[in-house]
């Protein structure tokens, strides 16, 4: 199914936030979207470059919340103890906005992204439980205006062209 959506960004993430399935144009719009990508250790020990800078702190903030939300549906195991513990140790700025307890995962949001093959683009994202697991989530993006839908369409021709070479 999610290869069908050539213009559509998507990924499934579990309930550690690491990348089980996603789409052709989703990791062309970030590696942090290629599968077995860990979505907190990506954002906070590799960088997240592609974010437009003035965005980043709320796009680390909602990382650290959505996983914190995670652990709080889910009972905590060796998976949680090891992502926390290790991001704990490595990044300063984890530990702070882990320890915003009042902030809360938006199932909904938007960031603008930066791109090496198209330029930039402003997404929209959601995220959809599983109705029968859910320790997986569908992450959906869509383009919030045309620029950036004429930036995801060119970016689909790029990869169309890639894939038949």
């Amino acid at each position: 199914m999610l290869d069908s959506w050539t213009t559509v960004p998507a990924f499934v993430r579990d309930r550690h936030l690491t990348v089980v399935a996603s789409n052709s144009i989703a990791r062309a719009v970030s590696p942090s979207f290629d599968v077995g990508i860990n979505i907190p250790r990506f954002t906070f020990l590799e960088g997240i470059g592609d974010v437009d800078g003035c965005e980043r702190g709320e796009v680390v903030s909602q990382v650290a919340a959505v996983l914190r939300d995670s652990l709080k549906q889910h009972d905590p195991d060796a998976g949680f103890q090891s992502i926390v513990g290790e991001l704990s140790a490595n990044s300063d700025d984890f530990s702070r906005r882990w320890a915003d307890e009042e902030r809360s995962a938006k199932n909904t949001g938007t960031t603008t992204v930066h791109n090496a093959m198209v330029g930039t683009m402003t997404l929209a994202y959601q995220q959809l439980h599983f109705p029968d697991d859910f320790e997986l989530v569908l992450v959906v993006w869509r383009a919030v205006d045309d620029p950036s839908q004429r930036a995801l369409e060119q970016l689909a021709e790029i990869i169309a062209g890639i894939e038949q070479a």
